[in-house]
């Protein structure tokens, strides 16, 4: 739908051949939607977490904070105490307060 966000982790991985074009994917997207919000997840979480791998927990959090999904803040939370094993809570808890944080510093959604 027109109106659909699309929240994109703006973090592109090399694949060896190929090399993919930031603004010619981000036109594709512009096909689809106006309401395209990239987010230097992978960046953030790396540099403040030390840890890229939890961008994805980093990025449903700032979702949640932004209201972009049906979701609340809490249930996620939730949702990553339960699903996350023991030795990784920590460190994707803290991508959920880094989300939390991220989130009260913007103001362009």
């Amino acid at each position: 739908h027109k109106n659909t966000k699309f929240l994109v982790n703006d973090f592109l991985k090399p694949i060896p051949g190929y090399k993919p074009e930031r603004q010619k994917i981000l036109s594709e997207f512009k096909k689809l939607s106006k309401n395209i919000f990239l987010i230097p997840a992978t960046d953030i979480c790396k540099e403040k977490l030390q840890k890229g791998v939890v961008a994805g927990i980093f990025l449903i959090s700032f979702a949640t904070f932004k209201k972009l999904i049906p979701l609340s803040p809490l249930s996620i939370k939730r949702a990553i105490k339960k699903q996350i094993p023991g030795k990784y809570l920590e460190l994707n808890l803290k991508a959920f307060e880094l989300a939390k944080h991220f989130n009260s510093l913007t103001s362009e959604f």
